[in-house]
């Protein structure tokens, strides 16, 4: 009887505003509490995952069963179709259907509302100088969200400047950034935020603190010691939205 467990999960997803992908690592992590060994996990989600108005596919490798979720974005082309692989195994060869099971929706990898995940609230504390003066202020980031952020799929570039910061850092930043700019010209404004920007964290590349490439999401910013270029483009980005409602182009 699985309808009511499609409907809670359902729930659970609209609750928390999870997009496409967390739905999946849900219905996941669901499937490995009632399921033994890893193929039956992955025929269960596959299950709840077509159940739920996905439009997933299933296919074969040679380790057993593997998942591919249909998406607009990346990776494997199956007529026409885009879909991302889950499997760690470097350039497996793939067998599966022609034929669709339902037609369902693709899996949203996208942030267009903050995801409700957790409420583990920590606090960074920052200073900058601007035009001979130094400003002080904390920006509090979801601890929990940078945990899902780390085995997170990287994405094209145009996501992160897109994606919605969670509900910490949107309202500290309003609390912080937004009574400084209150009274400046738009121009001084958006050079104070980019100031704020450029000189509140400290640099390095991703390669150097990482050993791989790395894009950040806004709370990402706060929450790892250095950020590069586009980490603090995207930062920037988020605050010109937010604080001056201007448009921007990465």
């Amino acid at each position: 009887n699985y309808t009511p467990v499609v409907e809670r999960l359902l729930a659970a997803r609209d609750e928390k505003h999870l997009n496409g992908y967390a739905y999946y690592l849900l219905v996941s992590d669901f499937a490995k509490q009632i399921c033994a060994g890893e193929n039956h996990v992955r025929a269960m989600t596959w299950f709840l995952l077509v159940r739920s108005g996905y439009d997933v596919k299933i296919g074969y490798h040679a380790q057993g069963i593997v998942l591919l979720l249909p998406t607009d974005k990346m990776y494997l082309t199956i007529d026409g179709r885009r879909f991302y692989l889950m499997t760690d195994e470097a350039n497996p060869q793939i067998y599966t259907y022609s034929g669709e099971y339902s037609a369902g929706h693709d899996i949203d990898f996208s942030f267009s509302q903050p995801m409700l995940l957790g409420g583990r609230t920590e606090t960074r504390n920052l200073h900058f100088d601007f035009r001979g003066k130094n400003y002080s202020y904390s920006l509090d980031y979801n601890a929990d969200l940078i945990d899902f952020y780390k085995d997170y799929p990287k994405l094209p570039f145009e996501q992160y400047f897109n994606a919605a910061p969670s509900v910490q850092l949107r309202n500290s930043i309003n609390a912080s950034l937004k009574p400084f700019i209150e009274g400046m010209d738009k121009l001084t404004a958006l050079n104070f935020l980019l100031q704020a920007v450029q000189l509140s964290f400290d640099y390095k590349t991703d390669q150097q603190q990482f050993g791989f490439e790395k894009y950040f999401y806004s709370d990402e910013v706060l929450a790892y010691p250095y950020c590069d270029c586009e980490d603090r483009s995207v930062f920037f980005t988020y605050l010109v939205h937010e604080l001056l409602g201007y448009d921007v182009i990465g």
